[in-house]
C-alpha cells in the first residue's frame, strides 16, 4: 500500500514543481500566461516525467522480479535445445575423403618436411654488441664534463625509435594556425587597400602657407609712462 501511495505522489510531482516555479519565477509565469501552447506543452512534458517516475516506483524488484527476468535473458538458449541444436547420439559420417587417406599414408617426415640435426652447423648470425660507454648521450656528457663540448653545439636529437613523421593531429593543429595566418594577412591587405583608396580620393597636401604671418602685439606690450612713488612720513608725493 505504502508502494502505491508514494507512485501516485511521485507522478503528480513534476506537475507540482512546474506550477510552484509557475508563480516563483515571473518571467515563466507571463509566458505562460501569454502562451497557451507552452502552458499545455509544459504540462503534459510533466505529466509524462511523472508517469515515468510513477512506472519506476511502482514496480517491486524482489526475488520473483529478478527470476522472470533471468528466466527472460535464456529463453533464447531454452528455445534453442527444445528446437534440437545440442542433440545427443547425432550419427556422423566417418568416411574420408581420398585426399585424407593419401595423407595418413603418408610418412610424417615427408609430410612435415625434412629436418637436418647436424651437430655441426654454426649460426652465422653476427650480434652487434654495443657497450653503455660508446652511447651517445654518455659520450655527450663526458665531453661537456671536460670541456671538450658545450650544451648549444648539439643539434636536435632523437631517441631510437623515435617518429619524425608529423601525426595527423599535428597537421590538423598547423592547418588551423595557417588559416588564422592568412585571415591576419587578408585584413592587413584589405586595410592597406581601403586606406590607399581613401588616400587617393582625398589626398592631404601639407605645402608652406601663401600669406605671410604678421605678429600681433598685444597690450602687454604698449609703452607705459613710467610712475615713481615717494614715501615720507608726511605722506606719498609723485
Amino acid at each position: 500500500m505504502a508502494r502505491q501511495v508514494t507512485s501516485l505522489v511521485m507522478l503528480f510531482t513534476p506537475v507540482v514543481v512546474l506550477n510552484a516555479l509557475r508563480f516563483i519565477v515571473d518571467p515563466l509565469g507571463d509566458m505562460m500566461a501569454v502562451s497557451t501552447n507552452l502552458d499545455i506543452g509544459l504540462h503534459i512534458g510533466a505529466f509524462g516525467v511523472g508517469y515515468l517516475l510513477f512506472r519506476k516506483t511502482r514496480v517491486v524488484r524482489d526475488h520473483e522480479w529478478q527470476r522472470s527476468r533471468a528466466v527472460k535473458s535464456v529463453g533464447g538458449h531454452f528455445k534453442a535445445e527444445e528446437s534440437g541444436v545440442w542433440e545427443k547420439d547425432v550419427v556422423m559420417d566417418t568416411n574420408l575423403s581420398m585426399e585424407a587417406e593419401a595423407n595418413l599414408k603418408v610418412k610424417v617426415g615427408s609430410a612435415v618436411g625434412s629436418y637436418s640435426t647436424n651437430s655441426e652447423t654454426e649460426v652465422n648470425t653476427e650480434v652487434q654488441v654495443e657497450m653503455l660507454v660508446d652511447a651517445e648521450h654518455v659520450r655527450r656528457a663526458q665531453a661537456r664534463v671536460s670541456g671538450d663540448e658545450q650544451f648549444g653545439e648539439s643539434g636536435v636529437n632523437s631517441t631510437v625509435g623515435s617518429v619524425r613523421k608529423p601525426s595527423p593531429m599535428d597537421s590538423f593543429l598547423d592547418w588551423i594556425a595557417s588559416l588564422e595566418v592568412e585571415i591576419e594577412s587578408r585584413k592587413r591587405c584589405n586595410k592597406a587597400t581601403k586606406l590607399q583608396a581613401r588616400s587617393d580620393q582625398s589626398p592631404v597636401i601639407a605645402q608652406r602657407p601663401i600669406a605671410p604671418i604678421q605678429p600681433i602685439e598685444s597690450e602687454e606690450k604698449k609703452p607705459v609712462p613710467m610712475e615713481m612713488i615717494s614715501m615720507t612720513e608726511y605722506g606719498a608725493s609723485l
